[in-house]
C-alpha cells in the first residue's frame, strides 16, 4: 500500500530545529491508540451523539487552551466518566448561546471540562460555569497547563460565581466601559496638542537608539507568531546594537533583566471584552507608575514601540506622558478579525481604541503591501505607514539544520516535505493548504507536513 503523503503531527513547544520533545505519533497511531478509548467528538448538530450521551454517564470537554493534544490526554486523567466528548469551540463562538444551551440541555448528568492555558487568568470562567449549569452539568472542571486545577459542584458555582459575574458585569458596564470611553475622547483629543508637547529625540542615522518596546496582550502563550515575532524584533535590534527596555503584560521570555512582565488582573473578567478592558487600564497605570519610578532612565529612551492589540491604548498613553513618540506595529484591524474570526462585544469602542491607536501614532509598521493599501484606503498618509516584511534567521532555519531524525521516523528521508509549523489560527489558512494537497494529489517524491495544533486543526485533517 502507498504510504500517505499528508501527515498531521502533534503539537510541540517552540520552533525547534531538532527533533521536538514529545513523542511522534502519526495519524494511524492516534486511532489505533484512541480505538476503544473515551475521547469523542460532538458537533453542533450531531443529533445522533447527544441521543447516545443522554443514556449514560459522559463528559463534555472545551479546549480553550489551543492544544487538543494536552486538553485530552489532562481530561484522560483527570475525568472519571466512562466516555468524554469534545465540544468544538468554533460552534460555541458563532451560533447562538440559546441554541447551543438547547442542545446541550438534552444530556443527562454529565461534567462539564475546561481545558486552559492558566485556570488563574481565564476570562469568563464565571460566565462558563453558569453556561454549565443551564445546560445541566452538575459539575464543572477546570484544568490548565501547569496542572492547577478548579472544580465547582452546582451549588457552589450557583453561590459563589453566578453573584460574582452579575457583580462584574454591573460594575463594567455602568462604571468601566463609560470611564474607558471618557478616557479614550481625551486622548484622542490630545493629539491636537501633540506637536507642541512631545519631544522628538529619534535622530536621523546609524547611531544606536534605546527603545520601550511595549506589549500588552492577554496571553499567556509561550509560542506561536505572537511569540516568535516578539523575539526576532528583539533579537534583530540588539544585533543592530539598539538597547530594548520591555513592557509587557505576561510572560516574554528570553532576556528577564530587561523585561518588565505585569499580571493580568481577573477582578473584571465577567466577559472578554470586559477582561480586556479593564486589564488596559491596569496594564496602562501600572506602566506610567513604573515608568514616573525610573524618570532619569526615561530620558534616555528615544522611542515607544507598541505591538498593536485588542482594547489597548497603553503606547499613545505613554507617549503622551514622556513626550517621546509612538512607533506601532500593526498586523491587522482588530476590528475586521472580531467580525470575521474572533468575534468579541463591544465593537463600537474597539473601533474607537483601533482609530486612536492609528491616529496617535508617529509611524506604523505592518508587514505586507496588502495592509499598507488598507491603511492608506482608511485615511492614513503614505509617509506614515511603512512596510517592514516578515523575516527568518537564516542562520537557524538553512538546509542541513536539523531534521534528520524526523524523516527517519517518518520514513520521508528520499522525498520533498512541504511542511506547516504552527497554531492553526483562522489567519494561518492551514485549511487552505491541506485543498491544495488535495488538488495535487499522491506522488511518491513529495510528502505534506503539518506540525501544531490549535482551533483549525480539525478542520484541517477533516479535508
Amino acid at each position: 500500500m502507498a504510504r500517505s503523503p499528508v501527515r498531521m503531527e502533534p503539537h510541540h513547544q517552540g520552533n525547534q530545529v531538532t527533533s521536538p520533545v514529545l513523542p511522534i505519533e502519526s495519524d494511524s497511531d492516534s486511532k489505533a491508540r484512541s480505538s476503544g478509548a473515551r475521547i469523542k467528538t460532538i458537533s453542533s448538530d450531531d443529533d445522533m451523539a447527544r441521543r447516545g450521551l443522554a443514556s449514560r454517564p459522559a463528559a463534555l470537554l472545551l479546549d480553550l487552551s489551543g492544544n487538543r493534544s494536552d486538553a485530552i490526554r489532562w481530561a484522560e486523567r483527570n475525568i472519571t466518566e466512562p466516555e468524554i466528548w469534545l465540544i468544538d469551540k468554533a460552534d460555541l463562538k458563532w451560533e447562538s448561546k440559546l441554541k447551543a444551551l438547547k442542545r446541550l440541555r438534552g444530556i443527562e448528568h454529565y461534567t462539564f471540562a475546561v481545558f486552559t492555558r492558566d485556570v488563574t487568568a481565564q476570562s469568563m470562567r464565571g460566565a462558563m460555569m453558569l453556561f454549565a449549569i443551564l445546560a445541566g452539568a452538575r459539575r464543572i472542571v477546570f484544568g490548565d497547563t501547569s496542572g492547577a486545577s478548579l472544580t465547582r459542584s452546582r451549588a457552589a458555582a450557583l453561590l459563589l460565581d453566578a453573584p460574582r459575574s452579575g457583580i462584574e458585569l454591573a460594575f463594567g458596564y455602568v462604571v468601566l466601559v463609560p470611564l474607558t470611553w471618557l478616557i479614550t475622547m481625551l486622548l484622542d483629543a490630545s493629539q491636537v496638542f501633540k506637536k507642541v508637547q512631545r519631544e522628538s529625540r529619534v535622530k536621523v542615522g546609524p547611531s544606536s537608539k534605546s527603545v520601550l518596546y511595549v506589549r500588552g496582550t492577554l496571553s499567556t502563550a509561550t509560542e506561536g507568531g505572537m511569540v516568535t515575532h516578539s523575539s526576532g524584533f528583539a533579537d534583530g535590534a540588539r544585533a543592530l546594537g539598539h538597547r530594548l527596555l520591555f513592557l509587557v503584560c505576561g510572560r516574554l521570555g528570553g532576556d528577564q533583566d530587561s523585561t518588565v512582565s505585569i499580571k493580568p488582573s481577573t477582578l473584571i473578567s465577567a466577559t472578554r471584552a470586559l477582561y480586556e478592558v479593564w486589564n488596559n487600564l491596569v496594564f496602562t497605570v501600572k506602566s506610567i507608575i513604573f515608568i514616573a519610578d525610573r524618570s532619569e532612565s526615561v530620558k534616555e529612551i528615544d522611542f515607544i514601540y507598541q505591538r498593536y492589540s485588542r482594547f489597548n491604548w497603553a503606547g499613545v498613553a505613554l507617549s503622551l506622558v514622556t513626550g517621546r513618540p509612538l512607533l506601532l506595529e500593526f498586523n491587522g484591524s482588530e476590528v475586521w478579525v472580531s467580525k470575521r474570526w474572533d468575534p468579541v462585544g463591544l465593537l463600537w469602542l474597539l473601533r474607537m481604541f483601533e482609530r486612536l491607536n492609528l491616529k496617535a501614532a508617529d509611524l506604523v509598521f505592518v508587514v505586507s503591501d496588502v495592509e499598507r493599501r488598507n491603511l492608506l484606503d482608511a485615511g492614513l498618509a503614505p509617509g506614515k505607514v511603512i512596510v517592514n516584511p516578515n523575516g527568518v534567521d537564516t542562520e537557524r532555519f538553512r538546509p542541513g539544520c536539523g531534521g534528520v531524525n524526523i524523516r527517519r521516523e517518518l520514513d520521508i528521508e528520499n522525498t520533498t516535505v512541504i511542511g506547516f509549523l504552527g497554531t492553526f489560527g483562522p489567519w494561518h489558512g492551514a485549511p487552505v493548504l491541506a485543498e491544495a494537497v488535495k488538488l495535487v494529489g499522491e506522488d511518491e517524491r513529495r510528502h505534506f507536513l503539518f506540525i501544531g495544533d490549535g482551533d483549525q486543526r480539525a478542520v484541517t485533517e477533516s479535508i
